[in-house]
């Protein structure tokens, strides 16, 4: 490293200088002395950016990756704390364009791998910022709030830059070589197959998008097919066609219709659940029925105290496009149930 230093003229700056090995001996990692001082040899360094560890493991780089950005994380939830009444959308604007893009910087080159821990930490953001519980499930807060599965985002990004950077090679040049020879010994690494599957498999990028959701409903569609998996039973009752929310950019109790949307609220059929109660003993402790969205929003007393309330219907899914559907919630977030 000295004698490579010394021929091509460059010169060391201690206060900047440092090195790393990567899978070497106790000796190998020994600081080096100079002329000048000493030359520390280090666990990790930022490359453009990006850490890279000396374990020689993808995954070790991508956990620390997601460490030193995590501060972002932490910068959202206070954000959300002092911005409780702001609008879904801006609150997501800001999970996409301040948080995300952050822990994704650089995830062109991640690989098939992923920082541990970042997919339920990407859901648990978006739960934040549409003000629900953790226990709703992921599939259907992915869908109510128009966010991809972070794969899908991880992977178009990867796709557009593999296809960008073998497009720009020039002929004979030694970065086109070395691609080349890469390319060739696809069968030795799962990092360069990763990249030429993701090539083989989407015409275009935006087929990542259209497989999510499609798989994203898919799922949903299948779990409601029973009332056994109440919640997306129901969801899928109020949203049939599976499409993000109307509501994100409305502002008055925007955020109190979502969550009744996403069954995050202290309904009876919901409260039940909590203790174990079975559910057709969950009953509103008004009407002595059950009591489910569909009770609270067209049968309950609660809600019929003002007979300004009356829907012309009785479907969980027309109801949305009401003339008065935020002058009833705003009465609504009285009730014991909100």
């Amino acid at each position: 490293m000295i004698r490579y230093c010394s021929f091509n003229k460059i010169k060391l700056q201690l206060s900047k200088c440092k090195f790393i090995v990567i899978n070497g001996s106790i000796e190998d990692k020994s600081s080096v002395l100079v002329d000048i001082g000493e030359i520390k040899c280090v666990n990790n360094v930022m490359i453009l950016g990006t850490p890279l560890t000396d374990t020689g493991f993808i995954q070790k780089d991508l956990d620390l990756h997601l460490n030193e950005r995590f501060i972002n994380v932490i910068k959202f939830f206070n954000f959300i704390k002092s911005n409780k009444h702001a609008p879904i959308s801006i609150k997501l604007k800001v999970l996409s364009s301040c948080v995300m893009s952050t822990i994704l910087y650089n995830c062109e080159t991640f690989g098939d791998k992923l920082p541990g821990n970042i997919e339920k930490l990407y859901h648990r953001l978006i739960k934040c910022a549409l003000n629900v519980r953790e226990n709703t499930p992921k599939e259907i807060i992915l869908i109510e709030s128009g966010c991809l599965p972070l794969k899908a985002l991880v992977y178009k990004r990867q796709l557009k830059f593999f296809r960008r950077f073998r497009d720009t090679l020039q002929a004979n040049c030694t970065r086109q070589a070395v691609f080349r020879k890469l390319i060739q010994q696809n069968n030795e690494t799962n990092y360069i197959r990763h990249y030429q599957s993701l090539d083989e498999r989407y015409s275009d990028p935006n087929d990542i998008y259209v497989e999510a959701f499609t798989n994203l409903r898919i799922f949903i569609r299948t779990k409601a097919s029973s009332d056994k998996n109440y919640r997306y039973f129901i969801y899928n009752k109020i949203n049939p066609e599976l499409l993000p929310s109307p509501f994100l950019s409305s502002g008055s109790n925007s955020d109190l219709i979502t969550r009744f949307r996403l069954g995050s609220l202290r309904l009876p059929i919901e409260t039940g659940r909590w203790t174990r109660t079975p559910r057709l003993e969950r009953l509103c402790p008004l009407c002595n029925v059950l009591g489910d969205e569909h009770h609270f929003l067209f049968k309950c007393i609660e809600t019929y105290r003002n007979p300004d309330h009356n829907f012309r219907t009785d479907n969980l899914h027309e109801v949305w496009s009401n003339e008065n559907i935020f002058q009833l919630f705003n009465e609504l977030s009285k009730s014991e149930f909100i």
